[in-house]
């Protein structure tokens, strides 16, 4: 029984840490969100989405926010080469980060590029939300 419980714990450990693979495919009514852009317009209900390149082991990462009327739907995770995944240098990939506008007004979704820490970049986009 003890060697049992051993093994669910390191079962259900490994699932915690184990990094999603599942590549991002956009519906056709789905916006993406250009960072260099700055400005958007989209329809309440509209989902809008940004994806970023992350590459954990050398320090490159991102993080989005946004205003809470720009809601979190999900995130997916995609390695660049997921036979490389496990090896050194294999954790290269692309993070899509999904909301919905829910409702009418200006907001903003801010996106921050990292590199081992340091903010690198700021990206403040101006998100109009209407009927």
């Amino acid at each position: 029984m003890r060697h049992l419980s051993l093994i669910v714990f390191l079962f259900f450990g490994l699932a915690m840490f184990a990094q999603n693979d599942e590549k991002f495919k956009p519906s056709k009514d789905m916006v993406s969100i250009d960072a260099l852009r700055g400005e958007l317009e989209v329809k309440v209900g509209t989902k809008i989405y940004y994806t970023g390149s992350v590459h954990g082991s050398v320090g490159s990462t991102f993080s989005i926010g946004a205003d809470p009327e720009i809601k979190f739907v999900r995130k997916y995770f995609h390695y660049n080469d997921p036979k490389k995944a496990e090896m050194n240098g294999g954790d290269a990939g692309k993070e899509t980060y999904v909301y919905e506008a829910s409702k009418t007004g200006e907001y903003t979704v801010t996106i921050k590029e990292r590199f081992r820490g340091e903010v690198q970049y700021t990206h403040n986009v101006k998100v109009k939300v209407v009927e």
